[in-house]
């Protein structure tokens, strides 16, 4: 019972760091060097418009979700949530800056 607090903690911890650096990467990414196809450089482009416009919200609301479920008592969900948010933001951000390089 008390490791599930401690993941939710740390995962919770973690969402919000995830959530700050990619809330401030357009101004890093300002300074990157697109591609010059324009296939590849709109790939990219909506990639990062859902990882900033919907990943950053989903983020903070799966870990909100997450607290609710342990709450409620549904362990397994509270321990699913995070885990599937911070992986899928981490595949969708990790492929727009794979891409970039």
């Amino acid at each position: 019972m008390r490791s599930v607090t401690v993941f939710l903690f740390a995962t919770t911890v973690v969402a919000f760091v995830f959530s700050a650096v990619w809330y401030l990467s357009p101004l890093a990414l300002g300074f990157a060097e697109w591609p010059s196809d324009p296939a590849r450089r709109n790939l990219i482009l909506g990639l990062y418009d859902i990882s900033y416009r919907a990943g950053i919200p989903v983020l903070i609301v799966a870990q909100i979700l997450a607290i609710a479920m342990k709450i409620r008592g549904h362990q397994r969900a509270a321990l699913i949530i995070p885990s599937l948010s911070l992986g899928l933001f981490s595949l969708c951000a990790g492929t727009v800056l794979v891409l970039l390089n």
